[in-house]
């Protein structure tokens, strides 16, 4: 019998990326006699295109992936430490990096703090302000608690549960049986990257780990500013919604559309979701990021997205990216964990040593 049913099939990508998490590699050394067995021409591209603007960089990437590091190099890439002697300064990192980390929860804190960092520069701590209209808190509606016994049977949050739900519980306490992770109040400005994570229309890239930015809300027939809720984030008054009335998302599609003229404009509509989240127990005092937290299987309507200024370092294999600011991994001086292969340039790569 000929390979592969006898049709030709060509295998491509980069077959020495991180391992899947929580997975095992598709190709090993160890496995797969009968697939290797089957391959009739093998090409190594060698041709290094995603740095072509800084060929010294990438050259010492790739001697860095195969070989290891030298000591010069070590002392290289640690110049690139934010704050450290004659290295960049925090002010000039530029405001549209994308942040590295290795933790999702290292990701759902930064990217809060940039938020934060947004609010300082464009909102007032003045309650007689109007707050600008380019910035949202969208709740996520129709929360239920799941009924114990039952299968799925789901009853409507009591005012104080939600009220905890929505000051206390973070994306990072809400995940479903998939691990993805969800945030009762997903907190948007225009221009904030984003990702999609759920598979809507996989032909046209809406789908899993696509990234997209904010652009704006279709609101719901009857939808007016005078039932906008104002809410109060570190001192900072701030426009919020519920997801009941909002129509959909419009967001523009950064994956999928390269080369095209016309930006690639979708509108994404809420989902019911299902997940687990923990709750904090405010009996115990106050609540604090320490406090005792009880898991509850909930569900509620929310958009399938997540804020993306800062993404785990496996979610950015195989991209561009012009600035990228490192969180954690690096091991100054003694050796490195893990330096991405993915920022173009050698001045566009940045170290936060905290």
């Amino acid at each position: 019998m000929a390979p592969f049913g006898g049709v030709r099939v060509v295998f491509s990508g980069d077959f020495t990326q991180l391992s899947p998490v929580g997975g095992i590699p598709l190709y090993r050394p160890d496995e797969g006699a009968e697939w290797r067995q089957s391959i009739n021409i093998f090409m190594e591209l060698k041709t290094n295109h995603r740095f072509g603007k800084d060929l010294v960089w990438g050259k010492l990437l790739g001697r860095f992936r195969y070989h290891g590091p030298t000591i010069d190099e070590v002392a290289t890439i640690n110049a690139r430490v934010v704050g450290a002697r004659n290295g960049p300064l925090e002010r000039n990192v530029p405001s549209d990096a994308v942040y590295a980390t290795m933790t999702n929860v290292d990701r759902m804190a930064i990217n809060d703090a940039i938020f934060v960092k947004h609010l300082e520069k464009t909102h007032s701590t003045n309650a007689n302000r109007q707050p600008p209209m380019h910035t949202l808190c969208n709740k996520a509606g129709n929360p239920r608690f799941h009924v114990t016994g039952t299968r799925k049977e789901y009853r409507i949050m009591e005012n104080e549960a939600q009220d905890v739900m929505y000051a206390a519980v973070r994306e990072a306490h809400v995940s479903d049986k998939c691990k993805k992770y969800h945030d009762p109040v997903l907190k948007l400005y225009l221009g904030r990257p984003l990702c999609i994570n759920q598979n809507e229309d996989v032909s046209r890239c809406i789908a899993n780990g696509a990234m997209c930015e904010f652009r704006g809300v279709k609101w719901k027939p009857g939808t007016s500013t005078d039932q906008f809720e104002t809410i109060v984030i570190h001192g900072y008054y701030i426009n919020c919604v519920s997801v009941t009335q909002v129509e959909s998302l419009l967001l523009k599609m950064l994956d999928g559309n390269a080369g095209e003229e016309v930006e690639h404009i979708i509108e994404l509509n809420p989902k019911t979701i299902y997940a687990s989240a923990r709750f904090p127990v405010p009996c115990l005092g106050p609540i604090t990021k320490k406090s005792m937290r009880t898991s509850r299987r909930i569900s509620f309507d929310q958009f399938p997205i997540n804020c993306a200024n800062a993404r785990t370092a496996h979610k950015l294999q195989g991209r561009s990216i012009k600035i990228w600011l490192q969180a954690h991994g690096i091991i100054l001086a003694t050796g490195f964990m893990f330096v991405s292969p993915d920022a173009q340039l050698y001045t566009g790569y940045f170290y936060v040593n905290h």
